[in-house]
């Protein structure tokens, strides 16, 4: 599926809302004898208890100031990155990025509310932050 995600016009950043990470429990969680630890119903944030160690870096492949950016960034080069296009060929970007490229997919616009690209997820304490860049002509 394409995005209709057009390229930023504006750097930008936002901590997305703390209802944007929030859980609730459908079920009771219970220990191995049965007693519940969590009622149905608990509402958590799962960045209370694990850490995202990895950001997420959207772009739009068939954009070359795009793919450039993700170069001269060194963002194909370093680990804890994740390239996930949003239009464009996943095995072409694998080719040129030489790695692994992931293509977006409704969910993870949605939760992270992505609006255009090139963007940047990662975790800020116990929120997430979405950062939005505008490429220069």
């Amino acid at each position: 599926k394409k995005f209709g995600l057009g390229s930023a016009d504006s750097a930008q950043a936002a901590i997305l809302p703390l209802k944007y990470l929030e859980n609730e429990l459908k079920d009771d969680i219970k220990d191995s004898y049965g007693n519940v630890i969590y009622k149905k119903g608990f509402v958590f944030n799962p960045l209370h208890y694990i850490s995202m160690n990895d950001r997420y870096v959207f772009i739009d492949y068939t954009d070359k100031k795009q793919i450039e950016w993700v170069k001269k960034e060194k963002l194909n080069k370093d680990i804890t990155t994740r390239i996930i296009i949003t239009n464009g060929r996943v095995f072409d970007a694998m080719k040129e990025f030489e790695r692994e490229v992931f293509y977006a997919n409704d969910v993870l616009i949605d939760k992270f509310k992505i609006e255009a690209v090139p963007s940047m997820v990662e975790q800020e304490q116990d929120r997430i932050k979405v950062k939005q860049f505008k490429l220069k002509d």
